[in-house]
């Protein structure tokens, strides 16, 4: 019975990450109410419970959403959410998502802190799609590493 429980909760993940970036692909307010309707859904379904990881990457879809649509209180709530989630603290990409926003809104010491987690967690790759700025900026706030940030490699199980 846990198994079948298990697999259901697997396949709303699923379904609900693809609808999710379908959504913010629209970067439409139809698409962002597809979001948040999707996601809201299956936030609050039973099933994951089973699937605790899989929240706090709903959680930062979510804050996607609000941040596409110009709401960046709402989306900075919604990416803290995600970082205190089963699964959020340490993630990367929800990190360089605080990280970004925090230096945008002008709070070194907390994009500071969330752009270095998201460098140590998953290496300079997880900047490789971002303006300059955010690498450029935690750059003044770090040492690099004895072979230097471009040959680091995370070491994450």
């Amino acid at each position: 019975m846990f198994g079948a429980s298990k697999k259901r909760a697997a396949k709303l993940m699923e379904e609900a990450t693809q609808e999710a970036k379908r959504g913010l692909a629209m970067n439409t307010d139809e698409g962002r109410t597809l979001v948040y309707n999707t996601l809201i859904s299956a936030i609050d379904s039973p099933d994951l419970e089973k699937f605790p990881d899989g929240i706090a990457r709903l959680w930062m879809y979510l804050g996607d959403m609000y941040f596409q649509a110009g709401d960046a209180d709402t989306a900075l709530s919604a990416y803290a959410d995600a970082v205190i989630s089963h699964g959020g603290l340490g993630d990367p990409e929800i990190h360089l998502r605080l990280g970004k926003l925090s230096l945008d809104r002008d709070d070194e010491k907390q994009a500071a802190d969330n752009l270095a987690r998201a460098l140590i967690m998953g290496g300079k790759t997880v900047f490789k799609d971002e303006d300059d700025k955010y690498f450029d900026f935690l750059m003044t706030k770090l040492e690099p590493p004895p072979e230097g940030w471009d040959a680091y490699q995370p070491n994450v199980e």
